[in-house]
């Protein structure tokens, strides 16, 4: 017989006990972060949650605009389609999706002069293939897109590179 020692409360809200991909705003002030597969944003100590999307599939990476007043994140729905969103760090409007073709998108980062966001990229297949230790062979493209949206502007095969990001020093 199963038996638990630790009652279980079916009360319609929960308390979330973690969280992914935490990421602090520009000026450190709030905090962006994925909790129960959606994206959050919450002042900075001790703020409340709050969530910027209605979307019903995965979110997840989110990375701050320079300036602080947008988000970019990756997504993943139930039928394999995953892209890369926008949407205003206030929660104000709706997400926006800056790209064309479905995959697997990775570790998002937006530029210092906030014109372009590079990440890697990966087919549904090609992921769904990685299982085990091919894992990190999913992402394929190390890439970027206009801040704005539009098309992918391929910089090279990712050949195992991984955590794309950009310096100050804006030289490449």
């Amino acid at each position: 017989m199963v038996s638990f020692k630790f009652p279980i409360d079916d009360s319609a809200e929960g308390l979330v006990t973690q969280i992914r991909d935490a990421v602090p705003s520009p000026d450190g002030k709030r905090i962006a972060f994925t909790a129960l597969n959606r994206l959050y944003v919450m002042d900075l100590p001790n703020g409340s949650p709050k969530r910027l999307t209605k979307n019903d599939f995965t979110e997840a990476m989110p990375t701050w605009s320079p300036d602080g007043k947008e988000i970019a994140f990756t997504t993943w729905s139930r039928t394999g389609d995953g892209h890369i969103y926008k949407v205003n760090a206030s929660g104000s409007g709706n997400a926006v999706r800056l790209t064309q073709e479905s995959g697997i998108y990775s570790d998002p980062a937006w530029s210092y002069s906030s014109n372009r966001i590079v990440f890697t990229k990966g087919t549904t297949q090609t992921y769904k293939d990685a299982i085990g230790p091919r894992a990190s062979n999913a992402q394929e493209d190390l890439a970027w897109i206009p801040s704005s949206g539009g098309k992918l502007t391929l910089i090279d095969k990712s050949k195992g590179r991984n955590t794309p990001h950009f310096t100050k020093i804006n030289d490449r």
